[in-house]
């Protein structure tokens, strides 16, 4: 149990900084691409990238 606490508590972190729309598309893209993938589209959409912009660099950066 306490594995999973600590996952979500990871989670929640790494989408610290997201509107509430962007957190809803990434759990929706979620289903599609890998961990790395994503993780590289929240990077860039905190620094101000918008989605289709993050999702098309996280593609050329670490693919699907």
């Amino acid at each position: 149990m306490l594995d999973m606490t600590k996952k979500a508590a990871r989670k929640a972190l790494k989408t610290e900084g997201l509107t509430a729309k962007q957190k809803s598309q990434l759990s929706a893209h979620a289903e599609h691409h890998s961990e790395k993938h994503l993780d590289a589209m929240t990077k860039l959409m905190r620094k101000g990238e918008s989605f289709k912009s993050a999702h098309e660099k996280a593609l050329s950066q670490v693919g699907k």
